[in-house]
């Protein structure tokens, strides 16, 4: 019997609270915080930490994020909150680890619509309840707009394993489409060993004809993908290293062919770093598969031979989940 080769941890089906859109969002990021460090979830196990952070009051080197009223967005330059993670030791070559900011600038923070999102190499250092702390290998990616659709029940899903990985997606109930989601995975395998990590950002509308992910709104298609390494360039690549998107090597394949709306067992997903004319293989993500373009969110995956792994489908990936557990989307 099959299983999975990593240890993973889950917080699905968690049903956003807050009275209006300020306290869903102050929840949401509240909550997601509470999954990393593992304060909720089926484990504690390998969790992310928080080395410093504010609450709008006090920044400083600790967890100032105690509840949701400490999550307080705000317009640039003002008084506002701001968390940085620290992943496991060996998320990144040599026992090092990877750092994770949200800083929540919001030009209307009374309807909060966004917040700041940025990865690196290095820890964040600096930062005041008025200015986020900031890394010299720091890259900014694509800005939440968890606003969409306005103020709405919403849920959230959380996968996490305890080395590291994760994803995560909020959503606004039934449609389909997460508002904001997020994957942080290790891909193993790559080229001169180099495991660099894979960290992928998109955020989608509620309009998506149909309700499922379709072809060009899912994590697969995704063109927001961005891979990390402490070790700079690899061959044939220029320029620094950390800031080179992947693209993705496999959705689907019937004879060496693509066809990616037949259903197709495990179709596995690689790391490719996308460079012009030249690129290297980042290696192969982990208990985690492509599964076919249109998929509705929340399907359960036939049981596969050899690889008879329990998964549901999210944004275009079958993740592992447990037996019995239906994901409300």
């Amino acid at each position: 019997m099959v299983t999975n080769s990593l240890t993973w941890v889950y917080d699905h089906n968690y049903a956003v609270a807050g009275a209006d859109l300020l306290g869903q969002y102050q929840n949401s990021l509240f909550r997601k915080k509470q999954f990393l460090t593992g304060a909720v979830g089926s484990s504690s196990s390998g969790p992310w930490t928080v080395p410093s952070s504010s609450n709008g009051t006090t920044a400083s080197a600790a967890d100032n994020w105690a509840t949701s009223a400490d999550v307080n967005p705000n317009s640039a330059g003002n008084a506002h909150s701001w968390i940085q993670y620290q992943s496991p030791s060996g998320m990144m070559l040599g026992g090092n680890s990877l750092y994770w900011l949200i800083d929540c600038v919001d030009a209307s923070p009374g309807t909060p619509d966004a917040a700041n999102f940025y990865v690196a190499t290095q820890p964040f250092t600096g930062g005041s309840t008025t200015a986020r702390p900031t890394s010299t290998t720091e890259v900014v990616l694509p800005v939440s707009t968890f606003s969409t659709g306005g103020f709405v029940p919403r849920t959230a899903h959380g996968w996490r394993t305890t080395r590291g990985d994760w994803v995560y997606v909020i959503l606004n109930n039934g449609g389909q489409v997460p508002t904001a989601a997020f994957i942080c995975a290790k891909c193993d395998n790559g080229e001169s060993s180099l495991l660099w990590p894979a960290f992928c950002y998109f955020n989608l509308s509620t309009s998506n004809p149909g309700g499922a992910l379709g072809a060009t709104d899912s994590f697969l298609f995704s063109s927001n993908w961005r891979t990390f390494s402490v070790t700079g360039s690899p061959a044939g690549v220029s320029g620094n290293a950390t800031t080179v998107s992947i693209t993705r090597s496999c959705s689907s394949w019937t004879a060496g062919v693509s066809n990616a709306n037949t259903v197709i067992a495990d179709a596995p997903i690689d790391g490719l770093i996308n460079s012009g004319a030249t690129g290297g293989y980042v290696g192969r993500f982990v208990d985690i598969r492509s599964c076919p373009q249109n998929t509705v969110s929340g399907t359960s995956q036939a049981p596969q031979d050899p690889d008879p792994i329990v998964r549901k489908s999210v944004g275009g990936l079958w993740l592992p989940t447990p037996t019995g557990t239906v994901l409300s989307f």
